[in-house]
């Protein structure tokens, strides 16, 4: 239950109908009983994330959720089931983990971390201009 507690302190800026339903959600991926194991791992990925809005709590649960389902998908390929569904093990898996990297990759984006793009060379044509050094977007 302690564990509980701190998954409802990280989200206590939310309503708390809402944090119910992320818990309960996070309970069912997890697959958790009493012991709340999953619910730890689940509450430290959502931590490292720091969610500052319900829709980044939402996507941090999707990415827990895909990545929790990614590795029991591959716990089941290594029961030896055959060539062919092997394959489509394997498929899934690669998909989920594609699927994984775009929702991180969107995430990011959502977050409005700012990215930086270096540009090693630079050609300038007769009576052309360059700008040289940091450029900056303004939000006006």
């Amino acid at each position: 239950m302690q564990n509980l507690q701190k998954v409802r302190k990280s989200l206590a800026d939310f309503d708390p109908d809402f944090t119910d339903y992320i818990i309960k959600i996070l309970m069912n991926i997890m697959n958790d009983d009493d012991n709340c194991v999953g619910l730890n791992a689940a509450f430290h990925i959502l931590k490292s994330i720091n969610p500052k809005d319900s829709l980044e709590v939402m996507a941090a649960v999707q990415l827990i959720g895909n990545f929790e389902l990614n590795n029991k998908i591959r716990g089941y390929a290594s029961y030896g089931c055959g060539s062919e569904p092997m394959v489509r093990i394997t498929n899934q898996s690669i998909k989920l983990q594609n699927a994984f990297f775009n929702g991180m990759s969107t995430l990011k984006k959502y977050k409005n971390e700012p990215q930086n793009i270096n540009v090693n060379k630079v050609e300038v044509s007769k009576g052309g201009q360059a700008i040289v050094g940091n450029v900056t977007k303004s939000d006006s």
